[in-house]
């Protein structure tokens, strides 16, 4: 299943330079080897079914989320621990729906915190 890139237009804050973003786009390269907390938030309407989510490193899947519902609108919240090398390149991929019409999804707000918890 192919998907879409999120896109980020802001950066809210920044510390340090173990991570980069240029506003706008999809692409947080990672400049330091490390273990990093990622947590992303993703809120959409839907008109039913379960939608799924995943972060990746050029188009390797490192973590994934299903979000089923019934109502609308609806969350993705998620938070993982991930081993990263330098120059790993994170993207936050919306992938479709897995039963539903993948037209019906609106992507509202998206969010995504990148912190340096450890060395290598």
């Amino acid at each position: 299943m192919t998907g879409t890139d999120i896109s980020f237009g802001d950066n809210y804050n920044t510390v340090g330079d173990a991570i980069t973003h240029d506003s706008p786009s999809t692409d947080f390269k990672i400049t330091e080897d490390g273990l990093y907390r990622v947590t992303y938030y993703v809120y959409f309407f839907s008109q039913t079914g379960t939608a799924s989510f995943q972060i990746h490193n050029y188009g390797s899947s490192l973590d994934s989320v299903n979000v089923t519902d019934s109502r609308t609108p609806m969350e993705a919240i998620k938070s993982t621990v991930l081993p990263l090398p330098a120059g790993a390149v994170l993207t936050l991929e919306f992938l479709g729906m897995l039963n539903g019409d993948v037209d019906a999804v609106e992507v509202y707000y998206s969010s995504i915190k990148i912190e340096k918890i450890g060395n290598l």
